[in-house]
């Protein structure tokens, strides 16, 4: 069972529900992936070009992120058709 995939689809998922932007305390909170995951997956869906940050703390991790609008939804995998 890939444990990545899961959280990434989960993240995903919580960010097109939401509009497809939402900080990073609340993909936390409520997209039930595991925590300890997420800066990493986040990493490696703004090296994909899946996402945007917009918002950096201070030493450089991501508080707030956005699924590119260049991005078409259906390529970012997570199995959500929300159109």
């Amino acid at each position: 069972m890939d444990y990545t995939k899961q959280a990434r689809d989960k993240i995903l998922s919580y960010m097109e529900v939401r509009g497809g932007k939402s900080t990073v305390d609340d993909i936390m909170k409520y997209s039930f992936a595991d925590k300890l995951r997420v800066y990493n997956i986040l990493q490696q869906l703004e090296m994909d070009g899946k996402i945007v940050i917009i918002e950096r703390a201070y030493f450089g991790a991501p508080t707030m992120v956005k699924i590119n609008e260049k991005v078409n939804h259906v390529s970012l995998g997570c199995g959500l058709n929300l159109t």
